[in-house]
Formats: C-alpha cells, structure tokens, sequence
C-alpha cells in the first residue's frame, strides 16, 4: 500500500489563535483552531495490517450494470463527500477548506488552556478527514501528493451556564504534507503532475474488447516498469513513477496506474488494500461485461521485477478460488493469498468497502508467459494472433489439464478440471481460409464478404476471424483492418 497513518490525533486540541481569555461568558464568538495531523508511513512489505473491526457501516453499493463504475464516495457521508469534493476541485494544491453543511455541534470544555472536544465529536472529525481523503485518492489516483495532513477546525462559541461551551463546527481546513523526497514543494508537485497527466494521455491501449482492453493495460504496465525491490525510488509509491522515469515502482504504483488506465477507458475499476505474502500489499478489481468483478495483480505478474523475462498472468482476472501456474504452481488460492482490508489510516476506524470479487475466473483458460491470447467469455472464444502457435498460447492453471485439437480458427481448447470441462473455440485474427496465416487470400474474402459476394455463416468461426473490429459485423472496416493487420500495421496486443 501506499501510506499508513504513523501517528494518532491528540485527544486534547491545542488552541490556536483563541487564547485561553478568550474562553468567558458573552455572546457568540468565533474562533479558529489546530486539530492535529497525520504523517502517512511508506508501505513496507514486512508490516501486516490487521483487519479493521469497525468497518464502514454503509451496505456494499452494487452497481447495475457491467459499465457502472464502482465509486467510494457512494459509501461517504455527507461531509466526507465534501471533503472528497473540495480535494477533487481544488487541483494541484496543498491546502483544502472545506465547507461543513451541516454543522457540527457539541459541547466542549477548557481545561488548563485547551479546548477538549467529547471523544465522538474527535473520532468523527477524524473519519470526516480521512474517510474523505482515502475515498477520493482510490477513485482519483492522479491525486498522489496527499502524502499526509494537517487540520484545523473554523467553528463558533458561546459560553454555557454550567462552565462548559456550545460549539458549531462550520468549515475544516486541511493542509497536505509531501512526500518530501520525491516531491519537494508544490512547484515539483505540478511539474510530475503535468508529466504524468502528458503520459498518461499518450499511453497506448490497443483492443476492441474490455477483455483486450484490460490485457493490453495489463501487459504494457508490466513491460514498461520494474519492481522496486530495495525501495530505493523516491516515487515508487506513487503513480508517477510508473508514467514517468525511471519507470520503478512498488505495488501501489502498478495498482494506481493499472486504475488511471482503466479510468481513461471507461473500465469500471478499484484499487485493492491490504495483505498478501506476508505483508502488506494494494492490488486490482475489474468489472468485466458479464457484471462480476475479477482481480488483477499486475505486480506479482511481474514477480522477478524484470520486464526482459516476460508478462506473466497467474494473477490476470482472477477470481477468489483461482489457482496459478507460473508464479509458485500450488493449490493456493487467490483469495487464501490476497486479504483485503480496505484500511488507508491505520488508527482511524474507517475502512473502504469492495465489490465482491467473483468466485472463479473470468477464464479457466491461463495464458502462457507473454501471450497475446485473448477470451471472449460469452461467445466462448480464444482469439490468438496471426503468426502465434496456439499450443505455445495457452496452458492450465493448478488442478486443471488444457486439450488442444487444431491449429488455427475452428481449433477446440478443452479445460478439464474437479469441477468438469469448458470448452473453447480457437480464431485466429483474419484467418478466415484456415491457411494457418493471415495473408493477401484472407483480406480479399474478407472483401468480397463485405460485398456480399462470399458467404460466411453468422457465428461461426470464420465469421468471428473475419469480424476484425469485433462490432458483429463483416464490412468494409473489417476488410481495411483486415490488410493492415496482414501487413503489420495494426496489433490488438
């Protein structure tokens, strides 16, 4: 994970500009004070965070439909939703007001020049803070330099008869702390930000489908960064490092970019915090067209931190019960090995809620290293490229036998497992005369198929290898597509 709260509020506030004379009978008065603040800890590896036992109230929201994203600030309260709205519009700054509607009230004393707040009206102003803070970060990772905060309280007062004092909490001012190694001040700040936002745009995603789609993030995040291993990159936590030089970064930075990408394309997508391999760890969901979530942890796909030795996918849209292959070949699930917590603050008693991650995967079919394979779950299809060797594609994941019987489109991938068989039909992209290539002869059917003067069945094979842009449809887009493909010009991986 990216940041652990290190240090607790202090249950007694100092006061700021009030001065203890201050605090006397008469009317109504306003003052302005310093509550405390939080310094976020690096993540480290070797701390386990326990499972908060006050997690957030709120039912888990389900969104209807496969393209409804998955947003924490459905799970705020209104002045955590407020504190997520001021962070959201301010932009690149430090310093937040926020604007309490409606107020907060309590009854406070002073004691020996302080100001103490009941022990709820503390707690609550630090979920307030926090709650909002770790729900907008999640949805919005391209906020990275909230590294910690300080906060103070806007609020009136009138002296009670019995010595104590009604207060009404109406605005709280939040300053952000950086992380001071990486990012100096804000100037710093905006430059990686500008950057970033500059990479992000140009970041290449290629596919038609989500399932592409989410592969190609997938497998570009893997390729293009190297793991942090001996935490030595001073933007390895955040998402940064990944978009920018020198392209290092640690699981929250694969995680952060993984969701900025999805983000980017409309993918519904959440950042996942807590505990894996002993320690602690941030990973992904994503909701694909069938409704369900599946995880993806592209960091321990990419277990060596080397990209040189290739994208692995033990841990591509996988669900709670799915075994691996490559990264240790056990019985182990994914979720015996991954245990969310949803805590960004360690001693606050607020925790992020997740969808419920589906039981299997989205495929029982495991990519090999460095497949350019891709699934098409409904129609129970296994796309492979032009020149790939569909035996060299594919492989099964623990527990699991894979039959192949073909070569090319109209081939049968079998997957035999406790649970029974699935199969799969093989299309290869373009090969519609099932020549083993997509060639000159290919895009010409496909051609005269756009003209209705070749037949090809819908649903079938042929069909689907010759439907190039996967709009279910064989046109004169399918036939451009399908020569620049022939030629190298267009890649789906």
């Amino acid at each position: 994970m990216r940041k652990l709260l290190s240090a607790a509020l202090a249950v007694l506030l100092l006061i700021g500009c009030v001065s203890p004379a201050a605090f006397a009978a008469g009317g109504e008065k306003s003052g302005f004070m310093y509550l405390g603040g939080a310094e976020l800890s690096r993540y480290d590896p070797s701390v386990y965070y326990e499972v908060s036992e006050n997690p957030v109230s709120q039912d888990k929201f389900f969104s209807s439909g496969a393209d409804s994203p998955y947003l924490f600030y459905s799970f705020l309260n209104v002045w955590q939703k407020q504190v997520y709205d001021e962070v959201l519009s301010a932009g690149v700054t430090d310093e937040f007001t926020v604007e309490l509607s409606p107020v907060i009230t309590c009854t406070a004393t002073v004691e020996n020049g302080y100001l103490v707040l009941p022990d709820e009206t503390s707690s609550q102003l630090m979920e307030i803070v926090i709650g909002g803070l770790s729900a907008v970060s999640d949805d919005h990772p391209e906020i990275f330099w909230i590294n910690g905060f300080g906060y103070s309280m806007y609020f009136q007062y009138s002296y009670n008869s019995d010595g104590t004092y009604a207060v009404s909490i109406n605005a709280l001012q939040i300053t952000a702390t950086l992380n001071q190694g990486a990012y100096p001040d804000m100037a710093s700040v905006s430059d990686y930000y500008g950057r970033m936002m500059e990479a992000l745009d140009s970041f290449e995603v290629n596919g038609f489908t989500r399932y592409e789609k989410v592969k190609s993030i997938h497998d570009r995040i893997v390729t293009q960064v190297q793991y942090d291993a001996n935490f030595s990159v001073p933007t390895a936590h955040e998402p940064t490092s990944v978009f920018l030089e020198p392209y290092t970064t640690v699981c929250e930075g694969y995680a952060e970019a993984f969701k900025m990408l999805c983000n980017r394309e409309g993918i519904p997508c959440v950042i996942i915090v807590g505990n894996a391999g002993g320690g602690g760890h941030a990973w992904n969901y994503v909701k694909m067209e069938d409704g369900k979530w599946y995880a993806v942890d592209s960091t321990w796909d990419d277990p060596v931190g080397n990209s040189e030795t290739g994208v692995f996918y033990d841990f591509f849209l996988v669900g709670a019960n799915s075994t691996n292959r490559y990264f240790d070949n056990n019985s182990t699930t994914f979720e015996d090995a991954h245990t969310p917590t949803g805590k960004r603050y360690t001693s606050a008693e607020f925790s992020l809620a997740y969808p419920e991650l589906s039981d299997v995967s989205y495929s029982n079919v495991l990519n090999r290293i460095s497949s350019s394979a891709t699934v098409r779950k409904a129609q129970s299809l296994i796309y492979i490229d032009k020149d790939a060797v569909l035996s060299n594609e594919l492989t099964a994941p623990y527990g699991y036998t894979l039959g192949i019987n073909g070569k090319t489109t109209g081939a049968t991938v079998t997957v035999t497992g406790t649970g029974g068989s699935q199969s799969y039909t093989a299309v290869r992209r373009g090969d519609v005369d099932c020549s083993l290539v997509t060639d000159s002869f290919d895009v010409e059917l496909i051609s005269k198929a756009a003209r209705a003067d070749f037949y090809i069945e819908d649903g079938s094979a042929v069909f689907y290898a010759a439907d190039m842009n996967s709009d279910g449809a064989v046109d004169a887009f399918d036939a451009i597509a399908a020569d620049l493909y022939a030629n190298g010009m267009l890649s789906y991986s």
